[in-house]
Formats: C-alpha cells, sequence, structure tokens
C-alpha cells in the first residue's frame, strides 16, 4: 500500500514540480540579467572617471592607448570576475531552489529522493549535481577599438583645434566607444549563462525523468509481484478451507455412521 501511494503522488505531482522548477529558473534567469546590467553601468561609471582623468598631456596617441590598455584590463578583470560569481551563484540557486522544494513532506521531489535512495543509494545531491552549466559556447570577450581615439582617424583638422577641444573631443569619443563596448559584452555574458541555464534545465529535466522512470518500473514491478504472491497466497488459503471442510464432511460422516446401532 505504501509503494502504491508513494507511486501515485509521484505521477501525479510530476507535471506540476516540472511547472514550478521551469518558473523559478526563468525568474533566476532575469534576476542574472538584471545584476548583469547593474554590474555594466557601474563598470561604465568606472571608465568614465579614468578618461575624465585625462589631461592635455595625454593627448599623444601612444599615451592614449596607454589608457585605453588600462580601461581594456580593467573591464577583462572585472566581467570575468561577473561571468565566474554567476556562473556559481546560479547552481548554487538552483540547489537550493531543489532542497527548499524537497523539504515539503508531500512533494514530488522529496519523495523521489526519499525512495532512489532506498532503491539505489541515490541521494539529493546526486540530482542537485546534474544542473550544470558545461554547455558548449563560443563565448568570448571583444575589448577591440576603433582608430586610436588621439589621432581622431589621423585627420588634419583634429590636429589644428586647441588642445582642451582635442581633449573634450578624445572624452566624448572614449565614452561612446566604451560603453558599445560595455553593452556589447554584457550582452554576451547575458546570452552566454542564459544558453548554459536553459541547457543545464534540459539536462536536468531528462536525468530527472530517465532515474524517476525507472524507479517507477521497480516500485511497479514489486507490487506486482506482492500482489501476485497475495494471490497465491489467498488461493492457497482458499485451498486449504476447502481440503479442511471435505475432511469435516468426511469425519462428520464416519461419526454418524458409527452412532447408528448395530443389527443384531
Amino acid at each position: 500500500v505504501q509503494l502504491q501511494s508513494s507511486v501515485q503522488l509521484m505521477n501525479e505531482q510530476r507535471d506540476e514540480f516540472d511547472s514550478i522548477i521551469s518558473g523559478k529558473v526563468k525568474m533566476l534567469e532575469q534576476t542574472l540579467q538584471q545584476a548583469i546590467q547593474k554590474e555594466s553601468k557601474l563598470l561604465e561609471e568606472t571608465v568614465n572617471k579614468k578618461i575624465e582623468g585625462l589631461t592635455k598631456d595625454d593627448i599623444p596617441s601612444e599615451k592614449i592607448n596607454v589608457v585605453q590598455s588600462a580601461i581594456n584590463e580593467t573591464i577583462l578583470n572585472h566581467f570575468t570576475e561577473v561571468k565566474l560569481h554567476w556562473e556559481q551563484k546560479v547552481k548554487n540557486q538552483f540547489s537550493l531552489l531543489l532542497e527548499h522544494y524537497s523539504q515539503r513532506s508531500q512533494s514530488f521531489l522529496n519523495e523521489l529522493t526519499t525512495q532512489l535512495n532506498v532503491f539505489s543509494g541515490y541521494g539529493f545531491d546526486g540530482l542537485a549535481d546534474s544542473f550544470q552549466l558545461d554547455a558548449y559556447t563560443s563565448f568570448y570577450f571583444t575589448l577591440n577599438n576603433s582608430e586610436p581615439a588621439g589621432d581622431f582617424a589621423g585627420g588634419f583638422l583634429f590636429k589644428l583645434l586647441p588642445d582642451d577641444l582635442k581633449l573634450r573631443k578624445i572624452k566624448k569619443s572614449l565614452k561612446l566607444e566604451y560603453k558599445e563596448i560595455l553593452v556589447r559584452n554584457a550582452a554576451s555574458i547575458m546570452y552566454d549563462l542564459s544558453y548554459k541555464m536553459q541547457e543545464g534545465f534540459r539536462h536536468f529535466s531528462f536525468d530527472l525523468n530517465k532515474k524517476m522512470n525507472a524507479l517507477l518500473k521497480s516500485m511497479e514491478e514489486i507490487i506486482e509481484e506482492v500482489i501476485e504472491k497475495q494471490k497465491q497466497s489467498a488461493g492457497e488459503q482458499e485451498a486449504t478451507v476447502i481440503d479442511l471442510q471435505e475432511r469435516l464432511a468426511a469425519l462428520n460422516d464416519t461419526i454418524t455412521r458409527m452412532s447408528k446401532p448395530l443389527k443384531a
């Protein structure tokens, strides 16, 4: 009876579980995107401060290139840290999500992990670990710049401008250029992690369904075996009762015959 109830619970709540977890993954994906956009804005402020720190002495293109290299390194290091941080955070959040759901005593996941542990020794951690962000992507950062801003494409008129005006134009050009670089790379990170999350969840669902189907098959075989044994036992008991009834009837018949008076 207990196994039958367990099978019924898992079958009834299976679709509900998929819907809940899928919805939570989408919410996590939205949180991820908002966080990366926020990081991009903060990084833009940092970059702009570096650009505002330029002086007329930095106008030669060689010095501008040095500043740009430093800014590029700042962007690369920061975005790399952000990407690694969120890859780990997404996996941790997914594991916490499953753990929270499994703590409900009458939940699909609680029943599944309990029965998996009983039948195969496969616990909760094994299920959570099947969600990974290891799908292959062609992700890479792009920090390529256009012509050095200090030369302003080598324009003759630019070289004739006063240094103050040159500096304003350089700063404006650099800010626009790096704004585009930051937006492009932030979008690349969001797409990369979103894709990996979707693939990770797809793999998790496939692995979960595979294990559940194998578990249900084992449980149903045991239930059928128990029912068959009960039928056999009931049949044997019925045969025993019939045999006893026949023996009792024969005994009663013998007693009846023996109780009749003998003829002289």
